[in-house]
């Protein structure tokens, strides 16, 4: 039995699948070796998320899980300068899920 319901354009029907919004992959600007214990924060206006790291890929951090918005994201890892960068989040062709944005964080040790 598939779940489907109605949230995009008429006769468009949506899947149960869930998207992040957000997709970090972070490395290490010198020798691209992903930082795997990187701090990893989004925030919109008053919304505020620490990412997490996404099982099977324990270096890419996610967030924003079906959330648009216009997000700052600030990455840190001890002994490394942080990074401030942005992304906007909008919906997917379909209208059912958010289209997620990659942005790959290139952290400088201090």
């Amino acid at each position: 039995m598939s779940l489907s319901f109605a949230c995009g354009p008429k006769d468009v029907a949506c899947d149960a699948s869930y998207a992040y919004g957000l997709n970090i992959p972070v490395l290490d600007s010198t020798n691209d070796t992903p930082l795997c214990d990187a701090v990893v924060r989004a925030t919109d206006g008053d919304y505020a998320e620490t990412l997490m790291s996404f099982p099977g890929s324990p270096c890419t951090f996610v967030g924003a899980g079906e959330r648009e918005g216009t997000y700052r994201i600030e990455s840190t890892r001890d002994g490394y300068v942080a990074q401030v960068s942005s992304a906007t989040v909008k919906k997917d062709a379909s209208n059912c899920h958010v289209a997620g944005e990659v942005i790959t964080v290139k952290l400088l040790e201090s």
